[in-house]
C-alpha cells in the first residue's frame, strides 16, 4: 500500500473530491458519472466510473465510450475521463481508441492531528511588516477573487466552490497588509479536501503557503474532519516538497484521458 494509504484510499478520495468539486450538470451512463462544466478544468468536466459494477466486456466498454463521446459532443465539450487506480480496463480501452493521457496527479494526505505547525515570523519580518497571515473570509470579497484570478481560479472555478454543499471555508493570505494568496477547504464527511491553493509569485518563500494550509487544516479539524487531502500534478515538485514538509504523504494517483480532437481523427 502506498505511504499514507492507511489514512485514506483513492476510492474514498474520489468520492470526496467529486462531492466537493461538483459538476454544473450530471448525466449517468450505467455506473459512469458524466460531469459537465465549462471553464473549470477537467475534474468537473469529465466522466468517471463512480459506481461499482460487474466487470464489463470489452464490447460493452467500447459502446459506453461511444456514448460518453456523443454526450460531451452534444454539450460542446471535449470528451474526458478521470482514471483511478481500479480503472485499468477502461484506461486500456481509451488508449486503444486514441484517447490522450494527461495530468497525472499525485494524491497526498495527512491526519488533522497533530495540527500543522508554522514557525513564528522572524523579528525582521515583524519589524518590516512582512508577516505572513491568513484571514478567514465568510462572504465573497473582491480581494479574494483578485488574488485567485491571477492563479487561474476565475468565475467558473469559484462557481464550483459555491456549489459544494458541505462545510467549507475560504482564506485570504496576506504578507503584511498586501493580499498575496488564497485557499479553500471543503469537507465531505470526515475528509477535508484542499482546493485552489495559490500564492502570488512575489510572495513565495515568505511562508504564506504554510500559513494558509495551517489555517485550512484547523478549520477542517474543527468541522469534524479526521484527514485532509488533495491532488497535485506529479511534475509540480515545489508543491510536493511543501506538502511533505507539512506532513502530507502520497497514497495513490489518478490521471485523465481526453478524446482526440476531430481534426486529429
Amino acid at each position: 500500500m502506498a505511504e499514507g494509504g492507511a489514512l485514506l484510499t483513492p476510492e474514498r478520495f474520489a468520492r470526496a473530491s467529486d462531492a466537493t468539486w461538483p459538476g454544473e450538470r450530471i448525466e449517468w451512463i450505467g455506473g459512469w458519472k458524466l460531469r459537465f462544466t465549462v471553464g473549470a478544468g477537467s475534474r468537473a468536466a469529465s466522466a468517471w466510473a463512480a459506481e461499482a459494477e460487474a466487470s464489463l466486456e470489452p464490447t460493452a466498454i467500447a459502446a459506453r465510450i461511444g456514448e460518453v463521446t456523443r454526450a460531451y459532443g452534444r454539450a460542446g465539450l471535449r470528451p474526458r475521463f478521470q482514471i483511478w487506480p481500479s480503472d485499468t480496463q477502461i484506461d486500456h480501452a481509451l488508449e486503444t481508441v486514441g484517447w490522450e493521457r494527461y495530468d497525472r496527479s499525485l494524491l497526498m494526505v495527512r491526519s488533522t492531528t497533530p495540527p500543522i505547525e508554522v514557525p513564528p515570523p522572524g523579528p525582521d519580518a515583524v519589524q518590516e511588516g512582512r508577516e505572513a497571515m491568513a484571514v478567514a473570509v465568510r462572504t465573497p470579497i473582491a480581494l479574494l477573487d483578485e488574488v485567485w484570478q491571477e492563479g487561474d481560479v476565475g468565475p467558473a472555478r469559484r462557481a464550483v466552490l459555491d456549489r459544494s454543499q458541505g462545510p467549507k471555508a475560504l482564506f485570504l493570505g496576506r504578507v503584511g497588509m498586501q493580499p498575496a494568496g488564497a485557499v479553500a477547504m471543503t469537507l465531505d464527511g470526515e475528509v477535508g479536501i484542499t482546493q485552489a491553493l495559490w500564492v502570488v509569485p512575489a510572495a513565495r518563500r515568505s511562508g504564506l503557503a504554510s500559513v494558509l494550509m495551517a489555517a485550512a487544516s484547523r478549520f477542517a479539524a474543527e468541522a469534524g474532519a479526521s484527514v485532509i487531502a488533495h491532488a497535485v500534478l506529479e511534475e509540480n515538485m515545489p508543491a510536493i516538497r511543501l506538502y511533505e514538509r507539512l506532513g502530507f504523504r502520497p497514497f495513490g494517483a489518478y490521471h485523465y484521458r481526453q478524446a482526440p480532437m476531430e481534426d486529429e481523427v
